[in-house]
Parts: structure tokens; C-alpha cells; sequence
């Protein structure tokens, strides 16, 4: 099959990287990886693997974060039930992208720097889903479970 990067400079990365699987290497294995990629065909990857693909910010998120910085955003803890312009977005994701009505108040957001990687983070989501009162999780992120 045709591919953007020559199969043999993608196999030759593969095997001298000893990933045995790299369906379960880390964010920095598989960054060393596309480095190595990179290196062996000249072609670019826009990486995202940290949040920083590379491109440049566009104004309306500096703006917006301008703003936030200057009404004094860092200096307060985010509402207890959450933020609702926030939930209210998410529900409208949800909407536009999956076709799911879902009420602002049920969306409940979180953040990484979890302890709880692999076999952890599935015993985890285990417990909690195991009590019967989570629907749906949607989530977006570096370390989903495998």
C-alpha cells in the first residue's frame, strides 16, 4: 500500500526503536520514533503528542486568554459544579458530533496527571463505572486507555 513515507524507512524506525508493540509505547517512544522517521525521510510531522503541534497560535485563543488573564481568571478556583459556558459547549459537541442530547449539568470536565496509566487507569474506570451512575465518558487525550 501507498503511504506518505516510504514502508521501508517506517520499518527500518520501527525495528530500531525495539518497540515491541507500539500500540503500548509511551508518548516519549513514539516521539523518538517520528524523530527517527523524520530524520531517515526528510518529511515534517506535525506532532501533537504534547499539546504543541507546531503551528502557530491564532489570535482569537491569545485574545481569549488575554482577557481571561486580565478579569482574574488565575487567581480564583473554577465553580464547584463547573464552568457554563463550558458545559454548555460540551453539550452542544455532543449534539453536533455524536447526535446525543445531553444536558449542560451532566457534562463534568476533567484533567490529566492521573496516577493511573494502563492496567491501573482500566481498574479505575472500572470502579467508577461499575456503580451504575456514568452514561457516557467522551475524552480526548494522550494517554486514553489501550
Amino acid at each position: 500500500m501507498d503511504t506518505p513515507i516510504p514502508r521501508h524507512i517506517v520499518d527500518r524506525a520501527k525495528m530500531e526503536s525495539c518497540l515491541s508493540d507500539i500500540g503500548k509505547a509511551s508518548i516519549r517512544e513514539v516521539v523518538s520514533l517520528v524523530h527517527n522517521i523524520e530524520k531517515a525521510s526528510g518529511q515534517q510531522f506535525i506532532k501533537m503528542e504534547m499539546g504543541v503541534p507546531g503551528l502557530p497560535s491564532i489570535s482569537i485563543g491569545v485574545d481569549a486568554q488575554i482577557e481571561a488573564l486580565q478579569n482574574g481568571v488565575a487567581s480564583i478556583y473554577a465553580p464547584m459544579d463547573g464552568i457554563r459556558r463550558l458545559k454548555e459547549e460540551a453539550s452542544r459537541f455532543a449534539k453536533l458530533f455524536l447526535n446525543i442530547d445531553l444536558a449542560p449539568a451532566g457534562c463534568v470536565h476533567t484533567v490529566g496527571s492521573y496516577n493511573f496509566r494502563g492496567d491501573k487507569l482500566k481498574n479505575k474506570l472500572e470502579e467508577y463505572l461499575s456503580q451504575g451512575d456514568i452514561h457516557t465518558i467522551v475524552y480526548s487525550n494522550p494517554n486514553n486507555p489501550y
